[in-house]
């Protein structure tokens, strides 16, 4: 426990430098070459197989080679004879003074005292502690074999943290036990905490190699930052029971990718001149008929029959035209800044040649063409009295549960005169049924709103604050109480209105908007 503290002080105190000299950089470690030796034991003889460790082996290999390495072999299955040999040929004949040197190894491991064990394929659990260093091979020979190769990093890649049976007594202890490198240049990397079991879930690697892969393919990253990165990432996926750790110190960042130079310093950017948008507002606008549009002065805009276009314009008064076939349509549009105003235009019923606009009865006239209401008799206050509905069906998904669903929807506005202006009530109502499951209850129900509103007109928009709302939601019956929602209207056509509202605030204090109906007069 005391050697881990001083490996701990000694990363806390290399951080803290770094952190405080902002003045001075620090070079990254450049090696000679990259070597490697990948080791994966799975198909044990006398105890239960590591089903990871083949997989392991195979991918930590490719993922080696795809950041260049010089050397990368792979070992599997090794029993007692091979396992040692295969580490003194690696590190005798294949790793050179200079050198980055990595040694990764999944499968059993496990610790008997002090001592920490790789096991071999062909390990048999004795019976008395004495005997397990006959049979298995010392993780720290692995270390000392690799330190006096004098290879500029060493790096020690142990996924083998597990509960494994090293002997038949009661002194073996789960996990491995801490242990030291040479004060810098060696890294030695476990998969958990000294003394901490690793976890495994059945997938195709390991919790800890399945991360280190992760990070491996974000080269740009140095070797402790990647260690650091699984280690957080396997923490939170086994919900904080493995924690793998790093023992070890470098004297700069090591790039597996290669040496990574910094960016020059562009120096101080001037500021970015301040640029002040316009307020704008929309036009909504949809023909009956396909049509050329010309607002203002502006070049002619093709419309498509039935297809809604949004266009933004400056606040204030526009001059719309369409024109098709001869027949001729035009409006004057006032845009608030935020705000859409919708318009429907209708060539289909415009005759060439038609009258001109003082020879027509006021009930034919556009809205912009009506004459201004006085008192309670105007032409426009006397069209927007009446019923006003609309209704429709049509096949939806919601991504909340990402269930689809047939929808029927109806709305119905009755509109009166009260006093000086308006009396609105308002009923909408949705029926939606499922499509994945029709019989499930939760995907069939039934929305209705509604509402009482006062209302007053301004040329063709309507407008006020509701008096009182109510949303409930069938079958099961629950209610919401809604205050000062908003209602606007605006008469588009003679006999259409086109309406939006907005849910100020529920009960619980939700805000909500609803919009975009467009309603018909019935005769």
């Amino acid at each position: 426990m005391t050697h881990f503290l001083k490996i701990g002080w000694l990363f806390a105190i290399a951080a803290g430098l770094f952190a405080q000299d902002g003045t001075k950089s620090i070079k990254p470690v450049s090696v000679a070459r990259k070597v490697a030796l990948v080791i994966g034991n799975s198909n044990y003889r006398y105890i239960p197989a590591v089903p990871p460790a083949s997989a392991d082996a195979d991918d930590m290999a490719q993922s080696l080679r795809n950041l260049h390495f010089d050397l990368v072999e792979v070992k599997k299955d090794l029993n007692a004879d091979a396992l040692i040999s295969e580490v003194g040929k690696f590190t005798r004949t294949e790793v050179q003074p200079g050198d980055l040197a990595l040694i990764y190894y999944s499968g059993h491991g496990g610790q008997v005292g002090e001592e920490n064990y790789l096991l071999p394929v062909d390990y048999e659990p004795p019976s008395e502690d004495e005997l397990v260093e006959r049979r298995a091979y010392k993780m720290s020979s692995v270390r000392d074999a690799l330190e006096r190769t004098n290879a500029r990093v060493r790096v020690l890649i142990f996924d083998a943290c597990r509960n494994s049976p090293v002997t038949k007594s009661k002194s073996a202890v789960g996990g491995l036990g801490a242990m030291e490198g040479k004060p810098e240049g060696t890294l030695i990397a476990y998969a958990s905490a000294h003394n901490q079991v690793a976890r495994y879930d059945g997938s195709r690697n390991s919790f800890y190699t399945s991360e280190l892969l992760t990070q491996l393919r974000q080269p740009t990253a140095d070797l402790k930052a990647i260690f650091e990165r699984v280690q957080n990432r396997v923490y939170e996926r086994t919900d904080h029971a493995q924690t793998p750790y790093l023992y070890g110190f470098l004297s700069g960042p090591v790039y597996l990718a290669g040496v990574v130079a910094p960016a020059p310093d562009p120096g101080p950017r001037p500021p970015a001149p301040t640029r002040v948008e316009p307020a704008m507002g929309t036009l909504v606008i949809e023909s009956d008929v396909d049509s050329t549009l010309t607002i203002d002065a502006h070049p002619g805009t093709p419309l498509k029959a039935g297809k809604v276009q949004q266009i933004p314009l400056t606040p204030g008064g526009h001059i719309v035209q369409a024109a098709a076939s001869g027949s001729t349509w035009r409006k004057t549009v006032e845009i608030r800044a935020g705000e859409q105003q919708a318009v429907v235009v209708e060539l289909a019923k415009a005759a060439p040649n038609k009258l001109p606009p003082d020879k027509l009865p006021p009930d034919k006239l556009p809205p912009d063409k009506l004459p201004p209401d006085r008192g309670t008799a105007g032409p426009a206050k006397s069209r927007i009295e009446g019923t006003w509905t609309a209704s429709g069906e049509k096949d939806a998904r919601f991504s909340t549960n990402n269930h689809r669903y047939h929808q029927k929807w109806s709305c119905s506005l009755q509109i009166s005169r009260s006093g000086d202006g308006f009396a609105g009530t308002l009923h909408e109502e949705r029926e939606d049924k499922g499509l994945d499951d029709p019989r499930a209850a939760s995907d069939n129900f039934t929305r209705r709103f509604d509402a009482t509103f006062r209302l007053r007109l301004d040329g063709d928009r309507l407008s006020g604050v509701s008096e009182s709302a109510r949303f409930v939601d069938l079958p099961v019956g629950h209610k919401l109480e809604f205050t000062a929602i908003q209602f606007t209207g605006t008469l588009v056509a003679p006999d259409r209105l086109k309406i939006d509202v907005v849910w100020q605030r529920d009960a619980q204090g939700k805000e909500v908007t609803w919009s975009g109906a467009t309603l018909e007069k019935r005769p």
